[in-house]
């Protein structure tokens, strides 16, 4: 074989292995296309209009495909997504502040390597065993949000627009607020001493899932170059797309009491912060959000069917998730848009330099 096949087979497989910031990795379309599925057949068809009680064995054993089938897709995509991240360039030691970018970014891998361990091996304990320990969901879930913060962090470092990074910060407040909600509360004693502390774990929680259903408006705003390539496609994609979502969602609260129907929207996507002003509230942040993801998967560029496929995968997965295969799909979900935001800024295109403590703009050290 010619050296320049082999080289160009070499590059082919490097591209699979560690797919560039801007490139989806392989299977996140695949992934997202099976939460996609296992949220409208077994989280809201089954939930919503039949008692799991009454599916047959085989009934369950279908219901559950799309989940097994996302589980697999979306390991493999999260691990392939952060290619780019623990195995970024090497950087030079030639002076004392990449020094210390150096040292930081070897810190934020480890961290990462391990936390998405946690996240995988919480959802294979799940599905291989009968009798699962809730607490190892918590410590999936920190595990979790350690792993969207620290990248998050990263991704505000890149001068990417104004809004994509304020995204990023808010993905950042909404895993705080979902992890130190639980957090706070078992930390200490219940009783008269623990209610301003309770009351600070409300108003985080609260916090960040107004932050949550934000995020895709500011995503969509830093995507307006993106779309312009099919800006016809993008705008009926999000017309048709929102218009189901909230008309299907204000057609299931219709159906529902009051009460039912704010129980079964927590265990569906652990929303409430609108709760007491009315239900009806959360037809139009949610027809809009999947409107917005549908718009950059259809009508964007792959940069824009990235960032589509990480915030539908978000969405889906809801506000601080406490389901390992949810915990799987947040954070690949949040993984993905990430990319892109760093993708979209100086330096942060291909394989960049310290994706995790840079971005390092010095002369001969650009990608």
């Amino acid at each position: 074989m010619p050296a320049t096949a082999r080289k160009a087979n070499r590059s082919g497989l490097l591209d699979v292995l560690i797919p560039r910031m801007e490139d989806a990795p392989l299977l996140a379309g695949l992934a997202a296309t099976m939460a996609t599925l296992d949220f409208i057949l077994r989280r809201c068809l089954i939930r919503f209009f039949l008692e799991p009680g009454l599916l047959t064995s085989k009934g369950r054993a279908l219901s559950t495909l799309p989940l097994n089938a996302f589980a697999i897709a979306g390991g493999i995509a999260l691990f392939l997504s952060l290619g780019v991240f623990l195995a970024a360039p090497r950087l030079p030691a030639d002076n004392e502040e990449v020094r210390s970018l150096r040292g930081l970014e070897r810190f934020i891998r480890v961290m990462l390597l391990f936390a998405a361990f946690i996240v995988l091996s919480t959802l294979i304990v799940a599905m291989r065993s009968l009798s699962f320990d809730p607490s190892r969901v918590l410590l999936g879930a920190a595990a979790a949000q350690l792993l969207i913060s620290n990248i998050a962090l990263g991704a505000t470092r890149f001068r990417a627009a104004m809004s994509l990074r304020i995204a990023a910060v808010f993905l950042i407040v909404t895993a705080l607020g979902a992890f130190l909600h639980f957090l706070l509360p078992l930390a200490f004693e219940r009783g008269q001493s623990a209610l301003p502390m309770l009351r600070a774990a409300s108003a985080l929680r609260r916090m960040g899932e107004l932050a949550f259903l934000s995020t895709p408006f500011l995503l969509v705003w830093g995507s307006r170059a993106r779309l312009r390539a099919r800006p016809w496609i993008a705008l009926v994609s999000f017309l048709l797309v929102g218009s189901l979502v909230s008309l299907a969602y204000l057609g299931l609260r219709g159906a529902h009491r009051r009460d039912d129907f704010e129980t079964l929207l927590y265990a569906l996507l652990q929303l409430d912060a609108l709760a007491s002003l009315s239900l009806s509230l959360y037809a139009l942040p949610l027809g809009a959000g999947a409107g917005i993801a549908a718009a950059l998967l259809f009508g964007g560029d792959s940069l824009g069917r990235q960032r589509g496929l990480g915030l539908l995968l978000y969405l889906i997965a809801g506000f601080g998730p406490l389901s390992p295969a949810l915990l799987l799909a947040s954070a690949l979900g949040a993984i993905l848009i990430l990319r892109s935001i760093i993708a979209e800024a100086p330096h942060g295109e291909g394989r960049p330099i310290a994706p995790l403590a840079g971005p390092v703009a010095q002369p001969g050290l650009s990608p």
